[in-house]
């Protein structure tokens, strides 16, 4: 496709004239300019034109899609922006210049014919919140400043910074010529539109999509979700599907919302899976390049349809996950090996997309399929063949694409050795409850980050590999600064407060004992002693479990 452009640097009022309709598309992020952008806006104009009235001010560019179809509505895929808080400022400088038909035809685009219906210049028709009925009602030319702008916290954006703008403009123009600092608005600050033209809109909106991918990759700071969202919406375009992309769009925005996954992390997931599939080794690639520009990306010859349904298969399946962690009435042993596993993928991003793409190939009916493949995830991690780093950026090794590959074909996690891993530190919590819940008789302990079970990994700090003596002075310490569940202890003695930890379900019998003798005793050697008997039997027990069939 050859990307053929036009670019010629107009003032506001040329943008803000002629018949020309500026369209926000439906796929666009919401208006988020608050009034902090509007400050830095207006301040930069009351500075050029007080300094620099000669030379102008130059406000940036703008990308917008033409099509020879619809040659007066102009898609504005870069700039919404400074487009939409330009025509709110537009919209408050009419009030002060009542007979500007510049500006009242930046705001309305006159009829072409005697009694010819207005039509709003800028129109918005994003989707997510209701950004399509707010620039309307603060454009109407009878909306009323001096009621209207007592502002409340809960007033949209719109509101806020129409108000703002008209305040700070009222205040500047009683020491100011207001006419002149609005001529020197329309006709002395200019833009750079980018336009990009093509027989249909599809064909005009991919051109520009590529304009705006391209600067974006040059550095400019937009977002990759929006990228993404620009690029199916096009697909749903195609397909005849842009009604259905808008509502499913909407809802998988919720769904990440609730879990508290940005969809940026879900595409990552995504592209993991696809190069598991592919048995694509090598560097990691961002997840814009790779979608973008790599050859596998879906965009390339999936359907909009089979994309959105992968991407709700990994938010349900992190929907499913966070639900089983915390109820165990419902989900019974399942939650206890979710809790472990919830711990152990705290660790690394590929911890977690292992994860997560293991149960997005498992039958969530099947509840001991489920449990089966949870305590193979748990002795995958504890073995110490596991060697997946920490950070997405970093080379990706033939271990991380070969357990994707092992999760996609429903094969058996591959296993090289079948040890603890010498270096598990970084799985002190993961297992402290797996300890806890290789007794069968235990149940499920949440919330496990708020419960005595905390108490227990901040103050032994369980080092399976060696015994630490200066943990020996900061019991008293530590017992003193936490909680058993709800009670707070901070002013009985260590005796008073073993008592409570006897108390407890989440105690084992064993670690009770550990405080008692060293209550007992205060001697380092004696509990030392026992701490290493202790810990060689749990070490042998999750050892075991690490190996067992």
């Amino acid at each position: 496709m050859a990307l053929t452009l036009t670019a010629e640097q107009k003032s506001i009022f040329e943008i803000f004239s002629g018949k020309n309709q500026y369209t926000i598309p439906p796929y666009q992020r919401p208006y988020s300019w608050d009034v902090k952008h509007c400050v830095e806006l207006l301040d930069d104009f009351k500075k050029a034109y007080s300094e620099n009235k000669k030379e102008g001010y130059f406000l940036g560019n703008i990308v917008i899609a033409k099509s020879f179809e619809e040659k007066i509505k102009l898609e504005v895929i870069d700039g919404q922006q400074r487009l939409t808080t330009l025509t709110l400022l537009i919209r408050v400088l009419l009030e002060f210049d009542e007979s500007n038909d510049d500006l009242k035809n930046a705001i309305t685009i006159p009829g072409n014919r005697r009694g010819a219906e207005k039509v709003q210049r800028l129109k918005t028709n994003v989707f997510m919140e209701k950004d399509y009925k707010f620039v309307e009602e603060v454009l109407d030319e009878n909306f009323d400043f001096n009621n209207n702008c007592q502002i409340k916290k809960n007033d949209n954006r719109f509101k806020k910074n129409i108000c703002y703008l008209y305040n700070e403009i009222e205040k500047f123009s009683k020491d100011n010529n207001i006419q002149n600092f609005i001529d020197f608005i329309m006709y002395d600050v200019s833009i750079l539109p980018i336009y990009t033209e093509a027989p249909n809109p599809n064909k005009a909106r991919e051109k520009a999509l590529k304009i705006f991918e391209t600067i974006n990759n040059r550095g400019l700071n937009l977002s990759t979700s929006d990228i993404f969202k620009a690029k199916l919406f096009s697909k749903a375009l195609n397909e005849s599907k842009h009604e259905d992309f808008i509502k499913k769009w909407n809802e998988l925005d919720k769904k990440c919302d609730n879990i508290d996954f940005s969809i940026n992390f879900i595409f990552y997931i995504y592209m993991y899976l696809i190069r598991g599939k592919n048995e694509i080794y090598g560097n990691e690639l961002h997840i814009r390049d790779f979608f973008i520009n790599d050859d596998h990306s879906p965009f390339i010859d999936t359907n909009y349809a089979d994309i959105m349904d992968v991407l709700f298969r990994i938010v349900n399946s992190i929907k499913f996950f966070k639900e089983v962690k915390i109820n165990q009435a419902q989900y019974g042993e399942l939650t206890k090996w979710f809790q472990v596993l919830d711990e152990i993928c705290k660790n690394t991003a590929m911890h977690l997309t292992v994860l997560y793409l293991t149960i997005y190939h498992l039958n969530l009916e099947n509840k001991q399929q489920i449990i089966l493949k949870s305590k193979e995830l748990i002795k995958y991690f504890l073995s110490d063949q596991w060697n997946g780093v920490g950070d997405l950026d970093y080379s990706l090794d033939f271990d991380f694409i070969d357990t994707i590959k092992d999760i996609i074909n429903n094969e058996k996690l591959r296993s090289y050795t079948k040890e603890l891993e010498t270096s598990a530190r970084m799985y002190d919590n993961a297992l402290t409850l797996l300890d806890f819940y290789l007794d069968s008789e235990q149940k499920s302990i949440y919330p496990y980050y708020l419960t005595d079970i905390r108490d227990i990994i901040t103050i032994l700090s369980f080092d399976y590999l060696s015994f630490n003596p200066r943990i020996i002075s900061k019991y008293n310490t530590a017992f003193t600064r936490r909680r058993v569940g709800e009670m707070q202890e901070s002013r009985i003695s260590f005796a008073e407060k073993i008592k409570l930890y006897e108390k407890s379900n989440t105690v084992k019998k064993d670690l009770i004992n550990l405080l008692k003798e060293f209550e007992k005793n205060k001697n380092k050697e004696a509990v030392e002693f026992f701490w290493k008997k202790r810990r060689g039997n749990i070490i042998k027990k999750i050892k075991n479990f690490i190996n067992e069939d």
